[in-house]
């Protein structure tokens, strides 16, 4: 069975590297989506934009 993974965020590709060597090749493959993955590696700070929307009531 082939899984899929995703890695999304604000993030270079060094940051990425070695999620993505860890995973078996045999195993699985980049997802073309963000909706469809068994693994999401999410890096990177969100925009400021994101903090103004969500935190303490």
């Amino acid at each position: 069975m082939t899984r899929h993974y995703w890695m999304g965020g604000n993030r270079s590709y060094e940051q990425d590297r070695f999620f993505e060597a860890s995973l078996n090749k045999a195993q699985w493959q980049r997802a073309k989506s963000a909706e469809d993955w068994q693994a999401c590696w999410y890096t990177g700070m969100p925009g400021p934009e994101y903090f103004e929307k969500v935190g303490p009531e």
